[in-house]
C-alpha cells in the first residue's frame, strides 16, 4: 500500500460499489489505523493471507482497535505477535487467520449480523411500499444468461419470491423452470424501479416455463417440459406474495413456441384473453402488462408466423388499455440464436423499467 494511505482509505475505495455497505458505515477513527492491509469487499488481504470476514462485522466499531493486520512489521494496535496465527480463544480467530480480538466483543457483532441478514429477507412492514411484478412467459423470461459473482450480490431492497414461497434477496438465477435457469430481466429491472423510488422494495415473483406455450397460460393449461401448470402457478404465487405487498405490474416474455403455423394465427386473441384473465383473478383491472420482443437475430431469420406474433406484440399498446412494448434492437444472442446473452438481459430489463415508468407515469 502506497505511503501516506491507511486502512481507512483502502476501505472506503473497497467497499464504494458495495450494493449493501456504504463507505458512511465506517466510523471515523478507522482512518487512523495505518495498517499495511489490502481490502476487497467482504475480505481483507494481510500478510499474503485472506480473511475472508462479513462485511457486518467490518461495520462493527469496538473491532477495528482489536484487529490486527501484519506483514512482518510490528503492528501498532491490538494484541499478539506480529504475523501470528489467531489467539485461541478468539471466536472470529478461530476461522479467520491473522486477526486478534477479545471473545467478550463477539455476541454483540454476531447479533448485529443475524439482524442485518434477518432484516434483508423480510418484506418492508407497510405492504404499501412492497412493490410486487410477476414475471411470465418462457425462457428468455427465465433467462439462460451466464452468471457472474455481481448477479449473486443481494440488494436489500429486491427480494424474490423462492420456489417454496419465501422472500429472500433476489440473486441469480431468479427461476427454477430448468437446471439451465441464469441470468435474466428481471434483477436489472428491479435495480431501477428502485432507483426510481429509494422509497419502496421490489418483490419479484418468478413464474416462466422455458418452452411454455400460451396455450399453457390458461387456466389448467399443462407444459410438459417443466412438468407445471404456469398459469396455475403463477396465480397461486402471485396470490402468496400479494399478503404482504401490492402487485404492480405483470411482464411478458413469450412467443417463439408459437411461431408456427395455426398457433401463430390465434396468438394474438389469446394474448389478449391472457391479460383479461390476469386481471380479474388478481382482482387487478389496470395492472400494467408489458410485453418484450422476440430475439431478432440475423443468424436466425423469422418466419412470417414469427413475423405474425411479433406484430400481435407490437400492436398490444393500441389495442389493449394499460400495455406496452419493449423492443430488442441490437441484442445479442449467447451462442444458440435463440436465448439472449447476459449483457443483452439486462439492457432488456432496463428497457423493460423505463417502458414501465412511463406507462405509470402517463396514466397518473
Amino acid at each position: 500500500m502506497p505511503r501516506g494511505r491507511t486502512v481507512g482509505d483502502d476501505f472506503r475505495d473497497a467497499l464504494s460499489d458495495s450494493a449493501t455497505v456504504r463507505p458512511s458505515d465506517f466510523p471515523g477513527h478507522l482512518s487512523r489505523h495505518p495498517q499495511r492491509v489490502s481490502v476487497r469487499p467482504g475480505r481483507v488481504t494481510a500478510g499474503g493471507r485472506h480473511l475472508d470476514m462479513p462485511a457486518e462485522f467490518l461495520r462493527c466499531p469496538r473491532n477495528y482497535g482489536r484487529m490486527q493486520y501484519s506483514r512482518g512489521s510490528p503492528a501498532r494496535h491490538g494484541r499478539g505477535n506480529p504475523g501470528s496465527m489467531p489467539e485461541k480463544n478468539s471466536e472470529y480467530g478461530k476461522e479467520h487467520r491473522g486477526t486478534t480480538m477479545k471473545p467478550l466483543l463477539m455476541p454483540a457483532c454476531l447479533l448485529m449480523i443475524f439482524s442485518v441478514n434477518a432484516a434483508a429477507n423480510e418484506p418492508p412492514a407497510d405492504r404499501e411500499k412492497f412493490h410486487l411484478f410477476l414475471l411470465a412467459g418462457q425462457s428468455n423470461m427465465a433467462g439462460r444468461g451466464q452468471i457472474t459473482a455481481e448477479d449473486r450480490r443481494p440488494n436489500p431492497r429486491i427480494l424474490m419470491l423462492t420456489k417454496a414461497g419465501e422472500w429472500k434477496p433476489a440473486v441469480a438465477p431468479l427461476h427454477f423452470d430448468k437446471k439451465s435457469a441464469g441470468v435474466g430481466i428481471g434483477r436489472e429491472f428491479a435495480r431501477q424501479i428502485v432507483a426510481a423510488d429509494p422509497t419502496v422494495t421490489v418483490g419479484l415473483i418468478p413464474c416462466a416455463a422455458g418452452g411454455s406455450p400460451i396455450s399453457a397460460w390458461e387456466p389448467g393449461g399443462y407444459h410438459g417440459q417443466t412438468n407445471s401448470r404456469p398459469y396455475d402457478e403463477s396465480i397461486r404465487r402471485a396470490g402468496t406474495a400479494m399478503k404482504t405487498g401490492v402487485l404492480k405490474g405483470v411482464l411478458w416474455h413469450q412467443g417463439e413456441s408459437d411461431s408456427k403455423p395455426k398457433l401463430a394465427d390465434v396468438y394474438e386473441q389469446k394474448l389478449h384473453q391472457l391479460i383479461v384473465r390476469l386481471r380479474m383473478e388478481l382482482s387487478a383491472e389496470q395492472i400494467p402488462f408489458i410485453a418484450g420482443q422476440m430475439g431478432q437475430f440475423p443468424e436466425r431469420p423469422w418466419s412470417d408466423d414469427k413475423k405474425k406474433v411479433d406484430q400481435a406484440h407490437r400492436n398490444l399498446p393500441q389495442k389493449v388499455a394499460g400495455t406496452a412494448f419493449v423492443n430488442s434492437d441490437g441484442l445479442s444472442h449467447k451462442g444458440d440464436r435463440v436465448h439472449f446473452d447476459a449483457k443483452s438481459y439486462r439492457v432488456l430489463g432496463r428497457r423493460y423499467a423505463e417502458a414501465f415508468l412511463k406507462l405509470t407515469r402517463r396514466d397518473r
